[in-house]
């Protein structure tokens, strides 16, 4: 695609916009298929002034030549639109594919590391059941309470005060 800039006079502009408006284009289609249509037209001309074994409906042929360039402008240009719009769906969609995976990798180093801290908690719940065990065969041998009885007589006492 090339980049076409001109200059017209605000009134040629303004012919432009109305005919536009009343054919229903958008202003960049329109004035696409107005200059594909004039490329037409300058063609047929070219092809009319010669002498050939042309059918009669010449001027059938060069309007609808015309007519044809002029939606033929448009579509390349829609179809240059379609192929940007692809590409940078490809790099989006390609971006996306890359974070999928990324996240992939972290959610399995997550799960991996979640299942050393739960055999970590195991071993220390099992840690804390012996020294329970410990503790309470120690205050037993000197006849005092264990730490658990004690803690559970406060906590009776403590809801008798509260009711």
């Amino acid at each position: 695609m090339k980049k076409l800039e001109i200059y017209v006079t605000a009134e040629t502009y303004r012919d432009l916009c109305s005919l536009i408006k009343a054919r229903g284009w958008e202003e960049s289609t329109g004035l696409r298929m107005i200059l594909g249509a004039g490329l037409g037209f300058l063609m047929g001309e070219d092809f009319s002034g010669e002498e050939t074994d042309l059918p009669k409906n010449t001027q059938q042929l060069v309007t609808r030549l015309v007519e044809d360039e002029a939606i033929l402008a448009s579509t390349r240009f829609r179809m240059f639109e379609l192929q940007q719009a692809n590409r940078n769906w490809e790099l989006s969609n390609g971006a996306v594919y890359k974070e999928n995976i990324s996240l992939k990798n972290l959610a399995s180093r997550h799960i991996e590391e979640i299942k050393g801290l739960k055999e970590k908690i195991k071993d220390l719940e099992n840690e804390l059941g012996g020294l329970r065990s410990q503790l309470e065969v120690n205050t037993n041998k000197e006849g005092k309470e264990s730490v658990i009885e004690r803690h559970s007589a406060w906590k009776n006492w403590i809801r008798k005060i509260l009711k």
